[in-house]
């Protein structure tokens, strides 16, 4: 590929994700929520609970960031932390009944706001792009050394 190609691929990809960001922020203000705690709930609402381990790998950052959004999360009656019943060294992160609700919310806030951002595009245009960000995600994660995280 040619390097000023890939450049403008890059940064068109930057720039795209600055936009997309702001964007979900803006839909996520109502619920008093950052991008990373709607991810959080978005995944902990999908199991019975996660360790701090694997929410850190869904999230793609590191435990000490993760365990900081749980514990102010926690503070704020979304999560609960319990003793893993495998393991009863470890905890299990889940949603209380006040997160199950923020998250029914949210989610539906959020999928509106996904779904106004995407309409520009035709249901198989949309699927060409997602075919080509999981081919480019799944050689970042591998060039990165990331855990192949579950897909969001």
């Amino acid at each position: 590929m040619d390097n000023n190609i890939a450049l403008s691929v890059h940064n068109l990809l930057a720039e795209t994700f600055i936009l997309l960001d702001e964007s979900d922020r803006r839909a996520l203000l109502p619920f008093n929520l950052t991008i990373r705690q709607y991810y959080v709930l978005y995944h902990l609402g999908n199991t019975d609970g996660l360790n701090i381990r694997d929410l850190s790998a869904r999230l793609l950052c590191d435990k000490s960031t993760t365990t900081r959004l749980v514990e102010k999360m926690r503070q704020d009656g979304l999560l609960c932390r319990n003793p893993d019943p495998k393991d009863r060294r470890y905890v299990t992160i889940s949603l209380t009944e006040k997160g199950k609700s923020l998250r029914h919310q949210a989610m539906q806030a959020h999928h509106t706001n996904v779904s106004g951002k995407l309409a520009q595009l035709s249901a198989t245009e949309q699927e060409t792009l997602q075919a080509i960000l999981r081919r480019l995600r799944k050689h970042l994660l591998a060039q990165l050394n990331y855990p192949d995280s579950a897909e969001k």
